[in-house]
């Protein structure tokens, strides 16, 4: 069995990337999970706002303490992973789990769509 959860939302603020709310998200989910250690931790969407930094010392810090083994996010493009990816060192990101419907299929527009005149380029 693999043990996966997410954090960053949060209600009433939308996102929050900040060292304390991961950390605080993470120990709740080990106490509901009733478990010592979450195999995969998910940042769950991306934030324009995020510090590069401090998500890097709260996985450090999870990381120490055997508490999350790997560290995953949701929804981001390559250059958001790159980003995350130059601050983190050995605790790489090692997935992206992408939102893909037929209601919901951007990652794909967004390639097909670039540089025409078509509305969806301008979204």
């Amino acid at each position: 069995m693999l043990l996966q959860t997410k954090c960053s939302i949060r209600p009433g603020i939308c996102y929050d990337f900040s060292k304390e709310h991961i950390i605080t998200s993470v120990d709740g989910s080990l106490k509901r999970l009733q478990t010592d250690y979450i195999d995969i931790l998910f940042l769950h969407r991306p934030d324009v706002l995020m510090e590069p930094e401090e998500v890097a010392d709260a996985f450090f810090i999870l990381k120490q303490a055997g508490k999350v083994k790997f560290f995953s996010v949701c929804n981001y493009n390559s250059y958001q992973i790159a980003l995350l990816n130059h601050h983190l060192g050995d605790n790489m990101i090692i997935a992206n789990q992408l939102q893909l419907s037929i209601t919901n299929c951007s990652m794909i527009d967004l390639g097909v769509n670039v540089n025409t005149t078509k509305t969806e380029a301008l979204e």
